[in-house]
């Protein structure tokens, strides 16, 4: 008895989530303020010349000119920031060079080749950072610092 229930309770549920989903055929036909965006025109229906549409472009518009400025700011900050990596990653390269030029007056010949094999050739692998995808790199299930346990 408690299936015969149970079944005609997932029928209806799937009836009215159906009946529901096929009620909805165009996304933006009742998208709240649709009207509004209609109504804001206010020259609409003024039967305005040509001469008099030319005469109202060539006022300036403060609304728009007020969101080309924020976008201008917006686009000047993206690139001051994208300066100021790009600055950073030079100094660190700069850094990085004028280390291993000290490392390489202190060591031999052969110490500094060996210095460079454990350093950059032999050195353990770091974990991946997580990236847009996730963890790149990463077998399923696999923790962050477990790369090699897998």
């Amino acid at each position: 008895m408690k299936k015969i229930i149970l079944g005609i309770a997932i029928v209806t549920a799937s009836m009215f989530s159906v009946n529901a989903s096929a009620q909805n055929t165009d996304k933006n036909a009742n998208r709240p303020g649709r009207e509004m965006m209609k109504a804001m025109n206010p020259f609409e229906g003024l039967n305005l010349t040509a001469q008099q549409q030319e005469a109202l472009k060539a006022i300036p518009n403060p609304w728009m000119q007020a969101k080309a400025d924020k976008k201008k700011d917006k686009e000047a900050k993206k690139e001051a920031k994208r300066q100021d990596r790009i600055q950073a990653m030079e100094e660190a390269k700069a850094n990085r060079t004028k280390y291993l030029a000290e490392v390489k007056k202190v060591l031999t010949p052969e110490q500094y080749v060996q210095f460079l094999e454990n350093s950059y050739v032999n050195r353990p692998m770091m974990p991946m950072r997580p990236g847009k995808d996730g963890m790149k790199g990463m077998k399923n299930g696999q923790k962050r610092g477990n790369r090699h346990n897998g």
